[in-house]
């Protein structure tokens, strides 16, 4: 496997345990894979999909195949946003579940893309341009929590104030966007909202699974939301050799001022 990578390993592992749920039922990832009943061969198509994530996954973690996987991964992810989430949001472009489908997806497909770029080494224009596309995807993300409280229900019942969790963590997600958007301390928002996500999958979906282990949506969501986190972490890795603290240069002159 080469050097630890979190954000890669977390990608694997969720896009495999994905896959093979789609092996198991015969069927496209439910919500998050969201491929109309109309489609045509549309059960062989979900053969093919599941083993395909399968097999990437796995060729991610080989080191001389990881970054031709990473590529592959980043194009299947951009065409998973563009052919399932791009036509629901244009026909319902004033609902926040549609940019909220289409952020989730696109936030997975640009962290994939960032670990292509640190995997090959481009660091320049094209990773400044992911990192902005992660960040405005963050924004719809964060605002469901504030859109529809009702997702409280998934807060775990032990945390007291669970709507104020709710918001805390839909307001933390739109202002780390804000702030990779921005380049205002990057790598500091970046890091914390892998941590958040993460901490999403520990406290959130792994219990969920604990408590209702034959549940296909438990084990979707937990899959799912570990690959969302490893693309949080892939990342939050670009800005390893940036300073935590970093500006952008024309607030730093003004504060030094």
């Amino acid at each position: 496997m080469g050097e630890w990578n979190e954000g890669r390993n977390m990608v694997a592992l969720g896009l495999a345990g994905f896959g093979a749920l789609g092996l198991i039922y015969a069927d496209f990832g439910m919500v998050w894979q969201s491929v109309p009943a109309w489609v045509p061969a549309r059960t062989p198509l979900a053969y093919a999909a599941g083993g395909f994530e399968i097999l990437a996954a796995a060729a991610l973690l080989w080191k001389p195949l990881a970054e031709r996987a990473a590529l592959v991964l980043a194009v299947y992810c951009a065409l998973w946003v563009l052919l399932l989430d791009v036509p629901p949001l244009i026909a319902n472009i004033t609902v926040e579940a549609s940019w909220l489908a289409a952020g989730e997806r696109a936030e997975l497909c640009f962290g994939v893309c960032a670990l292509y770029l640190t995997l090959s080494g481009r660091n320049g224009r094209q990773l400044r341009w992911v990192r902005i596309a992660f960040g405005l995807a963050l924004i719809p993300i964060g605002l469901s929590h504030l859109v529809y409280p009702t997702a409280v229900s998934m807060v775990p019942a032990w945390l007291p104030f669970r709507m104020a969790w709710l918001d805390a963590t839909g307001i933390g997600h739109m202002a780390a966007g804000a702030a990779i958007i921005a380049g205002i301390l990057p790598r500091l928002a970046a890091t914390m909202e892998a941590a958040m996500m993460s901490c999403f999958v520990v406290l959130l979906h792994l219990p969920r699974v604990i408590e209702s282990p034959a549940a296909r949506v438990e084990w979707t969501m937990l899959f799912i939301a570990t690959a969302f986190s490893g693309a949080a972490w892939c990342l939050a890795r670009t800005y390893q050799s940036q300073p935590w603290w970093e500006l952008p240069r024309k607030i730093a002159m003004v504060a030094a001022d």
